[in-house]
Parts: structure tokens; C-alpha cells; sequence
């Protein structure tokens, strides 16, 4: 009997079993991607990086292209349909399966690849290794794992030692079923408020059109502006902000959203109990802002800064300015920009400042897409924490039926 068919007996059992990641049943290996993917390569092969793995579909458009000499000296991480993609290095979490679209892509060192045979994908095993990775019991021990350097790393070996339930086939089956419904409401809300950012958007780009004669004002004159800090815990002690999450600035370089949700899984803060005027989030990097609303309590990390306006008009106002313009705004001053974005140099920033009678004309028509953006979000939180119970429930049973 070969080795896909051994996996596939073992995939059709009726019993429940706890394995390794390397030795579940359907998976092939388990490695991480290309060291040194050399020069971009006009027409060369595309290559995944970590930024391209998020809400758990991979980007269509690749930032990379690889020389094929160099993808054919790495076909150990050439991706299939059916492989799991994991970002393994800077943050940990963020997983996909790999659809037919991104066949024969190569990965960076930064992604993880979980190879997965044809036993495995007759089973959506896939499917099942990312909704565990999603689990906290599963990301505590991934992140306990990792080293502590400037950038984290999840090794590989510690990845393949990373333990996972199989229930019964006809009992994964079930659960598959139910998650991938969960997955699929949760893809078309996190649409939703894109779709709904991006119409606030475009009325603020009308609205400014023709507004050139308004007043301009430098950040500091109209909003308050916390800086980031370096020591997250000793910050929230002495402010008695127990459970408040801590925001990198490359979490919000890289949310692709108008909010930066994924606060939700790591703090014991009520999602629901949101500030009276959200918050807003800014990072930079070189030509880049990027500004998204905070969805609950949250401290800002070195680097990065939140803005707290006054009034709900005020924040509107200036999310969509920051939103729509922010490399117009770099752009100001040049010479003067720093590596990293501070306090102080978010308060030289000059943004448009029109009448309060402007803003909050705006703020009547942006305010309900908004807010049935955060509704769907909500409603996320709801989802997720469904589909966490769902998995909790599997680790529950099979702990009584896996025999030791």
C-alpha cells in the first residue's frame, strides 16, 4: 500500500486521533520559502510574500517575479491547490489555502508551506490545518515558539511539532462544513465595509473637489495626538488599561480595511465597548500612510500614532483626508520626514480644515456607511468567536475519546 493511500485509510477512519503536524495524515511536509529570491524578473515566476496572505485569501497580484532558474532550485515550496500558506516570520496567524489561481507560485522565507498530498485533498485537510491555526490554543504555542530577535520567527521545526485533533471523518466533515459557512459570511461582511470605506471616500474626494478654498490647519492644532511607546506593558500599568491591545505599525500598514479588526483576538477588551469618537491609527513608511479606525481600546507602538478628535465630525473628516491624500501629505516637506512617525511629526503635518458647518455635512453622509461597516465587523467578531467555540468543542470531545 503506498503512502497516499495509507493516509487516505487513516483519513476515512472512525476514530478519533491527536497528531503532529508532519505526521497527520494528508500532509506531505511541512517547509518555508525562498532564502534569496534574487532581483525582480520581469515575466519570471510569481513569488508570495507574507503581506500577501490576509482575512485568509491570498493577492491576486504578486510583488514579485523570481528568475525560473531559481524557482526550479526551489520546487520544494512550489505551491499546489490544496497547500496551506502561512506567514511565519514578523507576525504569526495569518493563513490560506492555495487556489487553483496561484498554482506553480513560489514563497518567500517570510511564508510557511504546508504541503498537501492528494489523500489530503480529497479531505480539505487544508482546510482543517488552517481553521486549527486559527485557534488560540494553537497560536499560543506557534508564538511560544518563536524567537525573540528583532523579527520573530516561527521555525519550521517547531511548526511541524505543533499538535492537532483529527475527529472522526464524518464528524470533520460536519465541522468543515460549518466553518467554511461561518468563513464565507465573514468574507462577504469584510467586503462590505470595504465597499463602504471606499464610498465614503469617494464623496469626500467630490466634496473636496470643489472645495479649494478651504482653510488648512496643521494636525496639532485640531486633534489630539498620542505618540507610540516602546514599553507597551509598564504604559498600560500606569494608565490601569488592563486587557488593552498593543498596535505594531505594520498591522496597520498592512490592514486591508478601514479598521483594524484583528484587535479583537488578542485583548480581553469588549469590542463593543467602543470610544464615543473612535480613534485613529496612522503609520508611515517611505511614500506610504496609511490611517485606519481603531475598533476598541488600543495603544499604539513606537512608530506609529493615534489621534483622538474631538467630535465624530472631526474624525471623519480627517480619517477620510488622511485616507485619500496621505502621500500628498508626506509629501510636504520632504527633508523633514522621519524613519519612524512620532508625535511630533504627525502634528506638522497640514491637512484641509473647512468650517465645522462642512465637516459635519459630511459626517451626515459618511457616518451610516460607517457604521453599517462596524456592524458587519461586529457581526465578524460574533462569527469568529463561533467558529472558536466550534473547535474548542472538538478539542473537548476527542480528549476523552483518543486513546493513550
Amino acid at each position: 500500500m503506498n503512502d497516499v493511500e495509507a493516509h487516505r485509510r487513516k483519513l476515512d477512519s472512525a476514530e478519533w486521533s491527536e497528531e503532529l503536524l508532519e505526521n497527520l495524515p494528508g500532509v506531505e511536509k511541512a517547509t518555508y520559502g525562498i532564502v534569496e529570491p534574487g532581483p525582480y524578473h520581469p515575466g519570471g515566476v510569481p513569488l508570495l510574500q507574507a503581506g500577501g496572505i490576509t482575512d485568509g485569501a491570498l493577492r491576486m497580484e504578486p510583488d514579485l517575479f523570481i528568475a525560473p532558474e531559481i524557482h526550479r532550485r526551489h520546487r520544494r515550496t512550489e505551491l499546489s491547490p490544496g497547500d496551506v500558506v502561512l506567514v511565519v516570520v514578523g507576525r504569526f496567524g495569518a493563513a490560506a489555502v492555495v487556489g487553483v489561481e496561484h498554482s506553480d507560485w513560489n514563497v518567500a522565507r517570510s511564508v510557511g508551506v504546508v504541503k498537501i498530498n492528494e489523500a489530503g485533498r480529497e479531505h480539505r485537510i487544508g482546510q482543517w490545518i488552517r481553521f486549527w491555526l486559527k485557534t488560540p490554543e494553537a497560536r499560543r504555542w506557534c508564538e511560544s515558539q518563536m524567537s525573540k530577535a528583532a523579527q520573530s520567527t516561527l521555525k519550521v521545526g517547531a511548526l511541524r511539532r505543533l499538535s492537532i485533533p483529527l475527529p472522526p471523518r464524518a464528524v470533520r466533515e460536519s465541522i468543515l462544513d460549518r466553518l467554511e459557512v461561518i468563513d464565507q459570511k465573514i468574507v462577504v461582511n469584510v467586503r462590505l465595509a470595504a465597499v463602504a470605506g471606499e464610498l465614503a471616500d469617494a464623496r469626500f474626494r467630490n466634496g473636496r473637489q470643489w472645495g479649494s478654498g478651504y482653510g488648512m490647519s496643521l494636525c496639532g492644532e485640531v486633534v489630539e495626538i498620542e505618540g507610540g511607546v516602546s514599553d507597551v506593558a509598564a504604559y498600560a500599568a500606569s494608565r490601569q488599561l488592563p486587557g488593552v491591545a498593543h498596535v505594531a505599525p505594520q498591522e496597520i500598514l498592512q490592514s486591508t480595511l478601514p479598521y483594524l479588526v484583528g484587535l479583537t483576538g488578542r485583548t480581553s477588551a469588549d469590542p463593543k465597548e467602543l470610544e464615543e469618537v473612535p480613534g485613529l491609527l496612522v503609520a508611515t513608511k517611505t511614500g506610504v500612510m496609511k490611517t485606519v479606525r481603531a475598533m476598541g481600546p488600543a495603544i499604539p507602538k513606537r512608530g506609529a500614532v493615534v489621534v483622538r478628535p474631538r467630535t465624530d465630525g472631526d474624525g471623519l473628516w480627517l480619517f477620510h483626508e488622511l485616507r485619500t491624500q496621505g502621500e500628498l501629505l508626506l509629501a510636504q516637506d520632504r527633508r523633514r520626514q522621519p524613519r519612524e512617525l512620532s508625535r511630533a511629526a504627525f502634528s506638522r503635518i497640514s491637512v484641509a480644515w473647512p468650517d465645522a458647518e462642512v465637516r459635519e455635512d459630511f459626517a451626515r453622509v459618511a457616518g451610516p456607511l460607517h457604521r453599517r461597516a462596524v456592524a458587519a465587523m461586529r457581526e465578524n467578531v460574533v462569527l469568529a468567536a463561533l467558529a472558536d467555540t466550534t473547535l474548542r468543542e472538538v478539542r473537548a470531545a476527542g480528549s476523552g475519546s483518543v486513546r493513550t
